[in-house]
């Protein structure tokens, strides 16, 4: 009995050093691995990218070209794949050339890739050698580490324009104007914000121009109950009926264009018999 528990405390350890051996071997193998992709992604010497750079920031679709040798293609093309930082596919394609593909030699290629951009963190590009025989032996890859760039956000912004009659309902006539800002989940103020800061170029060249004047600030906004509160300081104020109801305009209209918003109020200072007064 002695014997046979010496035996099966032995057989424990061994199966418990073997596990520590095993952890400690995956550990170090997932520390190298994340250390080459910081350092730019696993590598192959048949392959030379010249974009997207390592750590790059993609949106889609991505230009991805450089050289790489023709034993990479079959019937003139390689795949490649886009994935995010969790290791799905987000985007596939295949990279081609002009050139005689039929060759060790090196060969540009080139190749456009659609995919679905999560809109932020890190991912990778994956450009695989075509394996028609589906021998490991045969493949090869090389990984690109790339960044996503925020997906845009459209909003609207109104202004007035210019060779409109100058009645009182021309004062409340405005016209939307597209903004492309970043995602972000203030969107309402992040409207008001490119509204402050008045026409752009384009806009201009359509006759477009905005009555808020210059200095304004939005305190702050918040939605509740589907009414927007927008407090500004007081250099919203500006004489004159006809200019205080296209400001009202401008900013009504830029508040409205969202569906969580139907009513807006708006105050100076937190005061709003002050706002807006003529």
């Amino acid at each position: 009995m002695k014997n046979k528990t010496i035996l099966y405390a032995a057989i424990a350890g061994a199966f418990v050093l073997g596990a520590i051996f095993l952890f400690l071997g995956q550990k170090n193998a997932l520390e190298e691995y994340t250390s080459v992709v910081e350092q730019g992604g696993l590598k192959s010497s048949d392959v030379s990218v010249t974009m997207p750079r390592p750590n790059d920031e993609i949106s889609s679709p991505v230009e991805v070209s450089g050289t790489v040798k023709g034993t990479w293609f079959f019937e003139g093309s390689f795949p490649i794949r886009v994935y995010d930082e969790s290791g799905a596919v987000i985007g596939t394609g295949l990279a081609g050339t002009k050139e005689d593909w039929m060759t060790e030699d090196a060969i540009p290629f080139f190749s456009q890739i659609s995919f679905e951009n999560p809109g932020s963190g890190a991912g990778w590009i994956r450009l695989s050698k075509d394996n028609p025989s589906g021998l490991p032996e045969h493949d090869a890859s090389e990984d690109i580490l790339v960044r996503f760039v925020p997906d845009p956000a459209h909003v609207k912004v109104f202004f007035q324009k210019y060779n409109i009659d100058s009645s009182m309902d021309a004062c409340t006539e405005v016209h939307e104007s597209i903004r492309i800002i970043e995602k972000t989940d203030g969107i309402a103020r992040a409207a008001i914000n490119e509204l402050l800061g008045g026409v752009n170029g384009v806009e201009a060249d359509r006759g477009f121009f905005s009555n808020i004047p210059e200095g304004v600030v939005l305190r702050d906004i918040k939605i509740e109950d589907g009414t927007a509160y927008a407090d500004f300081n007081d250099k919203l104020n500006a004489g004159g009926s006809c200019r205080v109801s296209a400001i009202r305009a401008q900013i009504e209209e830029t508040l409205k264009q969202f569906p969580t918003v139907s009513g807006v109020v708006i105050s100076v200072n937190g005061n709003v018999d002050e706002a807006l007064q003529p």
